[in-house]
């Protein structure tokens, strides 16, 4: 499956097993340091990587925040909630203000039996989480002002 990002006209390319529900991947950036990177579908162990292949590179570049939008996964894997784990503490690390998008069952009930409700920065929106990443990234410049 070949998805566009309209800001960049940069093309992902994800390779789906035969059998499994399709895995679309994008991103967009709602403002230019503010990335949105959705998901929609089965994130197993076939389709994890794809995720962390888009993932990663964006944590390491000068991004004031990234949001992950969960919110149209069918399936979360361990793999996929280890994944949110260390790139929250990654992006923590940078400086990165990170959250999660999990208004569905399927992510919420993951993230709970991976027991990080409590610790991932999780919202039932995209609108929600780039406020609340934009409140961080305010309260981070204040502070070092």
């Amino acid at each position: 499956m070949l998805t566009k990002n309209p800001v960049t006209d940069r093309a992902s390319h994800t390779e789906v097993p035969a059998g499994a529900y399709p895995t679309l991947l994008r991103t967009s950036y709602t403002e230019p340091h503010v990335q949105v990177l959705s998901a929609a579908g089965d994130l197993d162990l076939a389709t994890t990587p794809q995720l962390e292949q888009l993932l990663w590179p964006r944590l390491q570049t000068t991004l004031s925040a990234l949001v992950v939008d969960l919110s149209e996964v069918t399936f979360l894997c361990l793999a996929g909630v280890e994944l949110l784990a260390h790139a929250h503490a990654y992006a923590g690390h940078r400086g990165i203000a990170f959250g999660v998008v999990n208004s569905n069952h399927a992510v919420d009930r993951a993230l709970t039996a991976g027991e990080l409700q409590a610790s991932l920065p999780c919202f039932g929106s995209v609108p929600v989480a780039v406020e609340a990443c934009r409140h961080l990234i305010d309260g981070h410049s204040q502070q070092k002002g």
